[in-house]
């Protein structure tokens, strides 16, 4: 049996994780999905192109790279060195200008000044590595960064569901002989397993549960929230929620 991981955030993506992430989700779906989603929903709380945009959760470059072919700023991060090392490839091969540099979220103010960006987006179920007891630090760090009345986008797996279940939704997005399967889901910790082109890991998760956030944003000094379930507005019957809070002034 297939125990779940002991690393912890970026230490659960590796070079061998890194290099198949992309044979894992498939770009073209992931687009068709999203359908411009995170593009327009800046664009609508003012957040307009050639605003400065920070991804804390790039990745391979997915966001990034479709953020700055739209004329965004962005700056990209992530605390997996092998992850970073895939963007930076993927942006030389689409040709788009991305700005990136390692860093893990309760350390940002060590290398980002207060105050630089309009927007931070936290994308694919990426804030759930963080635990528990680090969440109040790396919130507060991303309140640091925002500009006055800057907003933060973050979303998370349907835990309640995952817990309820024993099953996770792996959606359209991902390419068709990707396999994942939940090892262990509690309130405390969910634990799954990815198999993509013949390699298997473990990734871990400290569930988002979604009447929580809320609470959880407001303490951290950001106002007014709104949500989206699979992209659609107030939608609570969902596989994935997003979030977009404000940062208070």
């Amino acid at each position: 049996m297939l125990m779940g991981s002991k690393l912890k955030g970026p230490e659960q993506y590796p070079h061998r994780v890194a290099k198949i992430w992309d044979n894992y989700v498939d770009w073209g779906s992931r687009r068709s999905a999203e359908n411009g989603f995170f593009t327009k929903l800046l664009v609508s709380h003012g957040i307009s192109r050639g605003a400065r945009i920070l991804d804390m959760a790039a990745g391979t470059g997915f966001h990034s790279i479709g953020l700055a072919r739209e004329g965004f700023k962005v700056t990209a991060c992530d605390g997996s060195p092998h992850m970073l090392n895939v963007l930076r490839d993927n942006a030389r091969k689409n040709n788009v200008d991305v700005a990136s540099l390692q860093a893990y979220w309760n350390s940002l103010d060590s290398v980002l000044p207060p105050g630089n960006f309009d927007a931070c987006i936290c994308l694919g179920n990426s804030f759930t590595h963080v635990s528990f007891e680090e969440r109040e630090t790396v919130l507060a760090q991303i309140a640091m960064l925002l500009s006055p009345g800057g907003i933060y986008v973050f979303d998370h797996r349907n835990f309640e569901r995952i817990i309820e279940t024993g099953e996770i939704n792996g959606g359209s997005i991902y390419r068709k002989d990707a396999k994942i399967s939940v090892i262990r889901a509690t309130s405390e910790l969910v634990e799954v397993s990815y198999t993509v082109k013949g390699v298997t890991f473990p990734l871990s998760y400290h569930p988002v549960f979604f009447e929580k956030v809320p609470e959880m944003l407001q303490k951290a000094g950001f106002g007014p929230l709104e949500f989206y379930g699979d992209f659609k507005k107030g939608e609570r019957d969902a596989s994935f929620f997003q979030w977009v809070a404000e940062k208070m002034t």
